[in-house]
């Protein structure tokens, strides 16, 4: 059993994740027949891994299915856990289980399971389908969702082991990477149903970070640069982005900078320089 830190929270994985996606084939008949509860999980993930494989499905089609997925597997979690956890160190995880879940990455905690995104790699994409696909942590063929299927709050990080630090305040890696955010508000300004996922994401971070409480004690920053890369990088992005341009004239464009502007304030009065305990 392995701990990453995905998103700034540390995650418990049983033989999940990439190493999952290496390990054995699922053999759907056998594991249905042996993990009853996960018989209708187990064909879920097969289909879809399926026809992402096969290249032929739309981007959209496979973006509905992955939310079906992801659903089922947050609900099914409890009997993931029941069939995968306890067992110290990981030995022992099923390998139908494994070889069944190739695209959920689970944990033995209160953690939600991600959704790899392998599964949506040749998929044919127009310029927002490519945007938000980039947008998801993760390298290319191992990405996980992050706000794929709804707008979110970026700050909605924890710090600390397998749950939130009291009075710490989480910052996003995307906003310490410049081609990231400019990325996010592209998005945002195309419009269609993931440039709105991206613009709720912008706005619902922006009003979260302005309403950080004073009483904050400790920040988790990504990355070597801290807060200073991290406000940095906003003030560029609302600087030179055309979207985020002080002189839009489109409704959009100014929701654009009201968010980022929102973020840039709030860096700009300063978070807590101390930074939040990880786990070792």
């Amino acid at each position: 059993m392995r701990r990453i830190a995905w998103m700034g929270v540390w995650v418990l994985l049983a033989g999940t994740g990439r190493a999952a996606a290496e390990g054995p084939a699922c053999a759907l008949p056998r594991a249905s027949a042996k993990y009853p509860r996960l018989k209708g999980l187990f064909a879920d993930v097969d289909r879809l891994s399926r026809l992402g494989a096969e290249g032929r499905t739309s981007f959209d089609e496979l973006v509905a299915l992955g939310r079906e997925v992801d659903a089922r597997a947050r609900r099914d979690l409890p009997a993931i856990q029941a069939v995968g956890c306890g067992r110290e160190d990981g030995v022992g995880v099923p390998g139908e289980l494994t070889g069944c879940l190739s695209l959920i990455i689970w944990g033995c905690e209160a953690v939600p399971p991600v959704l790899r995104l392998s599964f949506l790699e040749k998929a044919r994409k127009d310029r927002a389908q490519e945007l938000i696909l980039s947008l998801q942590p993760g390298p290319a063929g191992d990405r996980q969702e992050e706000f794929l299927f709804h707008g979110k709050n970026l700050f909605q990080v924890c710090c600390g082991d397998f749950g939130c630090q009291n009075g710490g305040v989480g910052v996003p890696s995307l906003l310490a990477d410049r081609t990231g955010l400019f990325g996010l508000v592209e998005l945002a300004s195309l419009g269609g149903p993931y440039g709105e996922i991206a613009l709720v994401t912008l706005e619902k971070s922006g009003a979260a970070l302005a309403a950080t409480p004073s009483g904050a004690r400790c920040t988790c920053v990504p990355g070597a640069g801290g807060l200073s890369q991290v406000a940095a990088t906003v003030r560029g992005v609302l600087a030179t982005a055309p979207a985020a341009a002080e002189t839009g004239k489109t409704p959009r464009q100014r929701r654009i900078r009201a968010a980022l502007s929102a973020i840039a304030e709030r860096l700009k009065q300063g978070l807590p320089k101390r930074a939040c305990p990880t786990p070792g």
